[in-house]
């Protein structure tokens, strides 16, 4: 299939884009059967039990930063084969680990696999597509783990309920992924060493701002998947299902803004990083305040929507303030590696946060996320506001 502007949807295609499906499993997926697991190991404390979303997080961050380095030395096919055997290792074996510090480093070999697919995603579109065609599929990649979190967080849920070890298997998703790289994607070149015409570009002040803007929306974003289920729990509000069905509303939201990215950012231009700060802080200024399972939905839709938002719009922007070739593909790494990093530290981050203002309860820290949000939407709004033109505007 072709469409319009000259996409073709083959098994290459297919190969390269449904990277997406796998990558967003690295905790959401599992984050129904946290209140299970509580159960299973009532010694642990809360924060102890959260390491299951965080460890692999944590992980990835080097798995990103070596992902460069690997594509340069094998090539990113025998790259990308590499981290779907991590992948389906770590994540698979997890579930019939005998106790909580096995399952853990199985959680761990799981993070580095992931942190090696993910960038993979956006570079193999840089390498493969140009123009509207490589602006259009930017967002498809977080857009398409959103349907497969979604897909999971409603099946997880249900298992959940019956046996949380059983929801480990929903990583066996890597095994059709595998499959079609053997089969459909293409063994390139390697690439060439760096040379002096194409040097990663430490001193880009543009990129970093827009990696460290992607490391803050992630530290609250993921502070949704770790808190949800314990915060139902604590307040007695549904069970490990409903848990799950809120986590799928979550999902659903994402995978609708991902496949809209590109249209929203050609309509709203800068305004598109601040209009999804505003959406996140509204969702957690009402969980904030929730007592039932519709209220915490639509919490769940906004904060989806908007850091699908935030995703897209700094994926496509890190593409025009960098050279291009290997420093396009190393700035990516960086912040890839600053998007599950926000994961890894989101946790920490907010409990030291909470202390130092004795905050204490998910409310409250509910209510601090919004506040935090709604100051990155006006220090993200000032310089949109003082400039006019938008030279990063993408067609969609």
């Amino acid at each position: 299939m072709t469409t319009s502007d000259g996409f073709r949807f083959d098994g290459k295609a297919a190969a390269i884009l449904s990277i997406g499906l796998i990558t967003i499993l690295a905790g959401m997926a599992v984050s129904p059967a946290l209140a299970g697991m509580k159960t299973a190991f009532p010694e642990l404390d809360d924060s102890t039990i959260q390491l299951v979303l965080t460890v692999p997080a944590l992980c990835v961050v080097p798995g990103c930063l070596i992902c460069d380095a690997l594509v340069s030395r094998f090539g990113s096919r025998t790259t990308l084969i590499m981290g779907l055997v991590l992948y389906l290792v770590g994540g698979v074996s997890a579930g019939v680990m005998p106790d909580f510090t096995l399952m853990i480093l199985m959680r761990a070999v799981l993070g580095i696999g992931i942190g090696i697919l993910t960038p993979l995603a956006q570079i193999l579109i840089s390498e493969n597509y140009t123009g509207d065609v490589r602006d259009r599929l930017v967002g498809i990649p977080a857009s398409a783990s959103f349907l497969t979190g979604f897909l999971s967080a409603f099946i997880v849920g249900n298992i959940a309920a019956i046996d949380w070890r059983l929801t480990f298997l929903v990583y066996l998703v890597g095994v059709p992924e595998l499959l079609l790289v053997l089969r459909y994607l293409p063994d390139r070149e390697r690439p060439a060493d760096r040379t002096p015409e194409g040097p990663w570009d430490l001193r880009n002040r543009g990129a970093w701002t827009l990696v460290l803007t992607m490391l803050f929306v992630n530290i609250a974003f993921y502070t949704f998947s770790t808190s949800i289920a314990l915060f139902m729990k604590s307040e007695g509000i549904g069970d490990d299902a409903t848990s799950g069905y809120v986590v799928s509303l979550f999902m659903l939201a994402g995978f609708i803004s991902g496949l809209l990215s590109a249209r929203m950012r050609s309509r709203i231009g800068r305004l598109t990083v601040p209009v999804a700060l505003g959406l996140m802080a509204f969702g957690f200024g009402i969980m904030s305040v929730s007592h039932g399972i519709p209220e915490l939905m639509v919490a769940g839709i906004l904060i989806g929507w908007g850091d699908l938002m935030v995703y897209s719009d700094l994926f496509a922007r890190i593409r025009l303030c960098t050279g291009g070739g290997n420093d396009e593909r190393t700035w990516i790494s960086v912040m890839t590696a600053a998007m599950f990093g926000g994961q890894a530290i989101s946790a920490t981050v907010v409990s030291a946060t909470a202390w130092v203002l004795g905050i204490a309860g998910y409310r409250e820290t509910f209510l601090m996320l919004a506040v935090a949000l709604m100051i990155g939407l006006v220090s993200a709004s000032v310089p949109c506001l003082l400039r006019r033109d938008d030279k990063f505007s993408i067609r969609g």
